[in-house]
Parts: C-alpha cells; structure tokens; sequence
C-alpha cells in the first residue's frame, strides 16, 4: 500500500507540472508545479497511512488513479484547444493585416485600372489603318497590361474585403479580361471588320471598367466604410476631355455606349453582373 501511494503521490507531482505548464490553464505563472503537485500527493499520503479501513483505502487508492488519469488527459486537452486558439488567433491576425496591406495599395492598383480603360478607349477610336496592322497587336497588349502586381492587390482585395466591394471588383476583373480579350482580336485576326459600332462597343467594354474603378476610389482612400451597390449609369460614358471629342468616331462610339448602358437599368450589382 505504501509503494502505491508512493506512487499516486508521484503522478500528482507529475500532474501538477503538467497543470503549470500547458497554456490556457487557470494556475498562477508564479506558482511552481512540483510543489503543487507534492503538496496534492503528500496529502494523499497522508490520508492512506490514516487509520481508515484497508477497504476504503483500496477503492479510494482505484478512485483517485483513475481520476489522476482524468485530470492528465484532460490537461492535455487543454493544451490542444489553447494550441488551436492561437492558431486561429494568429490566422485572423494575418488576415486582417494581409487586407489592409492589399487596401492600401488598392488606390494604385485602381488607378493603373483607369489609366487602362483610358488607352483602350483611345485605340477603340483608331482609324481602319491601325486595326488592319497586325502588328499593333503587341501596341495593344503593352497599353492594356495591368501588370502582375495590381492582379496580386485585386485577389488579396476580392478575398478579404466585404461582400459589396468583392462583387464590384470581380466584375471589373471580369470585365477586364473580355475586354482585353477583344480589343486584341480585333486587329489579330485579319478577318474582322471594325466599324463603328464595333468601335463603340469596345468603348462601352472599357467605359463600364472605369466607371466601376472610379466608383471605388473613395472607399480604397478610406473615405467610406463599404461601397455602395449601386453606380449611376450615366457615369458609363467618355470623357469630354478625350481628344477625339466631336470628331465623327468619337460621337458614334458615345452614341453606341449610350444605347447599351440603358441595359444596366438603375445601375445595381445585378445589372451590372448580368445585363451587359
């Protein structure tokens, strides 16, 4: 009996460690935790060399291993449920600073965006000369590259940011890649016949690109909390600024684009993700 006590008194002492040593346990950072557990165990001692009945002693003896087991399992527990706090503690943490990382570079990856749809909206006006040299295909790409580091921003945006601001900007992603896609085949493929109503779609393709960025560069720069979802269609349209303003390719292009964006009706995420 005296071995087992010995014994128990030990695996308390053992526990004790454990209990100061696991993160997330409730016990002091100061308190050692051999003495806590000697302090357990030398109490357990006591109580079995007592004058209590061999009978009581053996079921008690049982009782507490058994819960000497317990309280070690369960201290382990603990550890593995602060250990999977932390991990998520720490990956919250990254992720918020991964967002605002992206955010504030999102000003820039924005105005790459539009000084893009400015030059894409500027060879949609070229004359028939230009779209029937091939090789301008290469004048084309260079103008309307936004570069790996803006798509980098714009993920790290869509995926972190709220649900408005995730839906506006994977529509201009969208919206980008058919555009480029387009403005390119345009002069690739020697077979299309550009005119001006082609001339104007291009634009509109672009137009609705830099509406959408322009719609977000007050909530990049911090002046709103979230971006409203609604954009006001009339804003889909070319600058009076444009050099080609009232020449013949411009006012057909500005025609086109305005037949084409009564589709975006009120200007909502819907419209603007399912009717152009």
């Amino acid at each position: 009996m005296k071995r087992g006590s010995m014994i128990c008194g030990g695996a308390f002492v053992r526990l004790g460690k454990q209990l100061l040593q696991k993160p997330g346990t409730f016990a002091p950072k100061h308190l050692d935790g051999s003495f806590l557990g000697a302090l357990i165990g030398a109490t357990f001692i006591i109580f079995i060399n007592s004058g209590i009945s061999s009978e009581y002693k053996k079921y008690w003896t049982y009782g507490i291993s058994a819960l000497v087991s317990l309280f070690a399992s369960g201290v382990a527990l603990t550890g593995v449920l602060a250990s999977i706090s932390n991990q998520n503690r720490k990956f919250f943490e990254e992720r918020v600073a991964s967002h605002k990382a992206a955010k504030a570079l999102l000003p820039i990856a924005l105005s790459r965006f539009h000084e893009v749809s400015e030059n894409a909206t500027s060879i949609a006006l070229r004359d028939d000369t230009f779209f029937e040299n091939s090789e301008n295909v290469s004048t084309i790409a260079e103008a309307v590259e936004i570069g790996d580091e803006t798509i980098r921003v714009l993920k790290e945006c869509i995926e972190y940011s709220d649900e408005v601001t995730q839906e506006w900007l994977s529509i201009a992603f969208a919206r980008y890649q058919v555009a480029r896609s387009r403005l390119i085949s345009s002069v690739a493929d020697p077979h299309r016949v550009v005119t001006d109503l082609t001339r104007g779609d291009h634009a509109f393709d672009w137009e609705v690109i830099r509406a959408i960025v322009s719609h977000l560069f007050s909530f990049a720069r911090g002046h709103e909390g979230v971006p409203s979802s609604q954009i006001d269609p009339e804003t889909v349209t070319m600058s009076m600024l444009h050099p080609e303003v009232g020449k013949p390719r411009y006012t057909a292009a500005q025609q086109r684009i305005i037949e084409r964006r009564k589709l975006l009706s009120d200007g909502s995420l819907k419209d603007f993700r399912e009717n152009i």
